[in-house]
């Protein structure tokens, strides 16, 4: 049976590396997760690591030890470097159309960190993250990733609560590195961290769906003048009693004159406005 690899283990009440137990059993730690007894194998072949001396597979292991130690680093830290937000939006329009919105939402960069709160010392109202960090009167909600995403159930909480969120990705085999390595990982580099949400995407996704409004409110009312053209359309032809009507010209100079009126005012035009553009149409046409 495959056994995952760690690196680390508990002994007493505090996490050890490997380099620094004694070889075999006689390392005396037990596993993070399952509190099984562990092995230190270190070998001059193979990559120094834990395994479990009854030989079974701690699903948990690895996860359960990045948790304890991204806690225990940052917490101990003066500084996290967070990413830019970049906040980016796509939804179909009524056409089918796909409107994109973005815009930066912080620039992201050095925080100095004051206080941390773990777990039950950072709960927020029905849900406990896994730490905040202060950062003088501004907090930030730091969320571990390792095997389970954030869901949308505690995503959905993070949203009502209107704090700051960022995720930091971890793999299984992270477990494997010392601490300075992983220091690396959680305070300064940007790539393995997200934002979940920041109360300032609240404005962003505002004028988004304004957009998206607008945008949906002209194309109907186009519709509506298109529907209007059809129904002049007899008009049309009885001011030109020797020429045979071709409804597709005439939909298509309709089409550039709405055009025409969008690109010089931004927006589209009234009822009243498109009834005045039919009626120039008509009058061009005798």
């Amino acid at each position: 049976m495959k056994q995952t690899k760690i690196a680390y283990g508990l002994k007493g009440r505090k996490l050890v590396y490997i380099t620094d137990v004694d070889k075999g059993a006689k390392c005396g730690c037990v596993c993070p997760a399952c509190k099984h007894p562990l092995i230190a194998r270190k070998g001059p072949v193979r990559t120094a690591h834990f395994s479990h001396k009854s030989g079974s597979d701690c699903k948990t292991a690895a996860e359960t030890i990045l948790h304890l130690m991204a806690k225990k680093i940052i917490s101990s830290s003066n500084h996290i470097n967070i990413p830019a937000y970049d906040f980016t939006k796509k939804r179909q329009s009524l056409s089918g159309e796909i409107f994109k919105h973005s815009e930066k939402i912080i620039p992201g960069g050095i925080v100095t960190i004051t206080n941390v709160h773990i777990e039950n010392d950072g709960r927020r109202g029905n849900f406990i993250p896994d730490l905040v960090v202060e950062a003088y009167s501004k907090s930030l909600i730091v969320e571990i990733h390792v095997t389970h995403k954030v869901d949308r159930n505690k995503l959905k909480k993070i949203r009502k609560n209107n704090e700051p969120c960022i995720e930091i990705t971890l793999k299984e085999d992270d477990a494997l590195l010392p601490e300075n390595e992983l220091r690396k990982l959680l305070l300064d580099i940007t790539d393995n961290k997200k934002w979940l949400y920041h109360p300032k995407q609240k404005e962003a996704e505002a004028r988004f769906y304004n957009k998206i409004r607008k945008i949906n409110r002209d194309k109907r009312k186009k519709k509506i003048l298109l529907s209007n053209l059809t129904k002049q359309s007899p008009k049309y032809r009885s001011h030109n009693p020797n020429r045979s009507h071709n409804p597709t010209n005439s939909r298509a100079a309709f089409d550039r004159a709405i055009y025409n009126f969008v690109k010089q005012y931004d927006r589209a035009p009234s009822i009243e406005e498109g009834k005045r553009i039919i009626t120039k149409l008509t009058s061009n046409k005798h």
